[in-house]
């Protein structure tokens, strides 16, 4: 979510409580493992072109891409740490905790 809107919802409604759907969240997580490729390309060629199997769930790849993905996690490189984090964002989202739930479920990814 825009910092913009948070600062400008905040100001109309102070006692508003702002919550951030998954879609997003897990956006935010593309866009971080997205700045990790783009960071560590220099160092592992092989990482170019696969800028959109990382943005894609691993059930939408192609052959070609299953394969890079596979290199990728023996590879030992922080894209594949956070390719592994996002992931398992998504998977802690898909399972639909209770409300009560969802604080100590984001609380064990983070940690």
């Amino acid at each position: 979510m825009p910092r913009a809107f948070q600062a400008g919802a905040a100001k109309q409604h102070p006692q508003a409580r702002l919550a951030f759907d998954p879609f997003h969240v897990v956006a935010l997580a593309s866009r971080a493992l997205d700045q990790v490729r783009r960071a560590e390309v220099k160092l592992a060629p092989e990482l170019k072109g696969s800028r959109w199997a990382l943005l894609k769930r691993a059930a939408h790849w192609y052959r070609k891409q299953i394969d890079s993905m596979h290199w990728l996690q023996r590879s030992g490189l922080k894209t594949a740490r956070a390719l592994r984090l996002k992931e398992a964002l998504r998977q802690r989202y898909q399972a639909r905790p209770a409300p009560d739930d969802a604080a100590s479920l984001l609380d064990r990814w983070i940690s």
